[in-house]
């Protein structure tokens, strides 16, 4: 829109630019809110899946008493999400109102530390609009943690920066703003694009390589640098007197040669798609110390766990210490354990992991109650926990025996 002021600010009136804005928002307010949940075990036999846990507070905004409201889904906010607790900041006003709000939602462990806290970026609420995450940590996990669950009870803080959204006085200096705007959108996203494109050419080309990967039967020309910039384990290697700093040569036997592929192309030009290998780009990435590369593969293995899957996958997280996936996959085995133990494998997939057996009992003895499950654990629910058992203790019985 235009404005009636129309000065433009002094640090533009040199620049050529086709128009500009002036945004000037209020100085935000800053107000933090804790909440305390004591007898969480009781919430839980309490509060069924979609409903929550209210609290209100007050600030005032620009001479303004305004109402919020904070809201815990400790059930989880729908069917979907059940295994997560739900957090929102809720704005109560019943008027035409509209507030600007971001804030950071944290849990404060047991001696006053905050831990796990959300980003939730800046928003415009109008009235009773909520703001938040439906998956802001999984049940389960949080009450294993001795430190962020005490004495049955967790306790909440929001620290929140509120202000109402600000006035905007807009110029067009030209007639063409919109055409040039898709213009630059459009640069950008060609310069993005021959970036990528020029950076595998240089790959697939071995133009100035100073390198050779050699994996299987296949060799790779490869620049030093660009590993270096991207992985600190490469990064050692090259910057010490290592063989393959004097050799020029790295030589990687325990990943196939399209494994190795996929991995450079992320390591050159950012690229990622879901494929079978995911599982052995997981272990490459972790190898290689690529934590961008080895959570976006956690991410796609965690979406797709099944009943074929997800042994194997608890193992190879467990493996390669990647907590989310491992996380995910434990928490499908606990739901699907009766599928599970009538499977034939699965005891010969975890007896060589006991750890990871005797942790997918304690999430199983953790499990709340729900609204489905209340009252003593069912004739077949206890079986199944007696077969993991008796499983458990054959396979330590086992180890103690290699020992030996």
């Amino acid at each position: 829109m235009a404005g009636t002021d129309k000065a433009k600010p002094p640090e533009l009136s040199d620049a050529r630019v086709d128009s500009w804005s002036h945004l000037n928002s209020d100085q935000p307010v800053t107000h933090s809110h804790a909440l305390k949940i004591s007898r969480f075990r009781q919430c839980l036999d309490q509060f069924e899946t979609s409903m929550f846990i209210q609290d209100s507070f007050s600030v005032n905004v620009a001479g303004v008493r305004t109402n919020w409201e904070l809201r815990v889904y400790p059930n989880g906010y729908d069917d979907e999400n059940s295994g997560y607790l739900g957090i929102f900041v809720k704005h109560k006003e019943g008027n035409s109102h509209r507030y600007l709000i971001k804030s950071v939602i944290q849990l404060l462990d047991s001696t006053g530390v905050k831990k796990v806290p959300v980003d939730l970026p800046g928003k415009v609420l109008s009235s009773k609009q909520m703001h938040g995450t439906k998956k802001y940590i999984e049940r389960e996990t949080l009450m294993q943690n001795t430190q962020l669950y005490t004495d049955d009870s967790i306790t909440f803080l929001l620290e929140a920066e509120i202000c109402q959204p600000g006035t905007k006085t807009s110029v067009v200096e030209t007639s063409d703003t919109g055409d040039n705007r898709e213009g630059v959108d459009t640069a950008k996203t060609a310069i993005s694009t021959r970036l990528g494109e020029d950076m595998l050419a240089m790959l697939s080309s071995g133009q100035l390589s100073d390198l050779t990967v050699k994996c299987e039967d296949q060799q790779f020309t490869c620049h030093k640098n660009i590993l270096a910039g991207r992985s600190p384990v490469f990064a050692a290697m090259f910057q010490h007197d290592m063989a393959e700093q004097r050799k020029n040569e790295v030589t990687i036997t325990d990943l196939s040669h399209q494994v190795v592929k996929l991995m450079l192309e992320y390591m050159y030009c950012g690229k990622f798609q879901d494929n079978t290998d995911t599982a052995s780009l997981l272990a490459a990435a972790d190898k290689y110390d690529l934590r961008e590369l080895k959570s976006a593969c956690e991410v796609s293995l965690a979406r797709n766990i099944s009943l074929a899957t997800c042994l194997e996958l608890v193992v190879l997280a467990d493996t390669h210490s990647a907590a989310g996936l491992k996380s995910s996959s434990i928490s499908f085995i606990v739901s699907n354990l009766s599928k599970i133990v009538s499977m034939s494998s699965w005891q010969a997939q975890l007896s060589s992991h006991p750890h990871i057996m005797a942790q997918i009992i304690q999430s199983m003895a953790n499990l709340p109650s729900s609204s489905h499950t209340r009252g003593p654990p069912s004739k077949k629910r206890k079986k199944e926990l007696t077969s993991f058992k008796e499983a458990l203790l054959s396979a330590m019985c086992s180890s103690e025996s290699e020992e030996l």
